[in-house]
């Protein structure tokens, strides 16, 4: 089907057609970002059942979302949000991999998964979240630091 020809539908996914049709409005897309291969394996793997390893991967991911998008970023304070909204929720619920940890356990872990991404992006192997204001904010700091390290305040 032509890419043109798929433009043209715009289903309700709750259909069954309609779910068909933007599943491969998607596919098409990852594929021509990654590659027909790339693009059945990622629907190959989503497809199965989500195992406790990649359900905590997510969580771990939707972890660290939450921290990039804090107006300023403080883990202390994510970590006690964390505490707080995990007492209020069932075990299958919980927003961290363990069930009603710590705030120190929440805290370090935190910062385990800032450590883990920061060295995965140095060595391009990240694969998770990573979002445009922590971009921003880091890209300033590098910007500031070459500024410093050059002696020059003049750009």
């Amino acid at each position: 089907m032509s890419e043109n020809l798929i433009k043209l539908f715009h289903h309700d996914v709750t259909t069954r057609g309609g779910a068909q049709m933007e599943a491969l409005k998607l596919f098409r897309q990852i594929e021509t970002h990654h590659g027909r291969d790339r693009a059945q394996a990622i629907f190959r793997e989503l497809s199965k059942p989500l195992s406790k390893a990649r359900a905590n991967e997510l969580k771990n991911w939707a972890l660290l979302e939450r921290y990039d998008t804090m107006e300023k970023p403080n883990v202390a304070a994510l970590a006690r949000q964390i505490v707080e909204e995990n007492a209020g929720l069932p075990e299958e619920g919980q927003l961290t991999p363990r069930y009603r940890p710590t705030l120190p356990t929440i805290d370090k872990h935190l910062r385990n998964l800032l450590r883990e991404r920061q060295e995965a992006l140095r060595g391009e192997t990240w694969e998770g979240p990573t979002s445009m204001r922590r971009f921003n904010r880091e890209w300033n700091e590098w910007i500031e630091t070459e500024i410093n390290k050059s002696g020059s305040s003049d750009i």
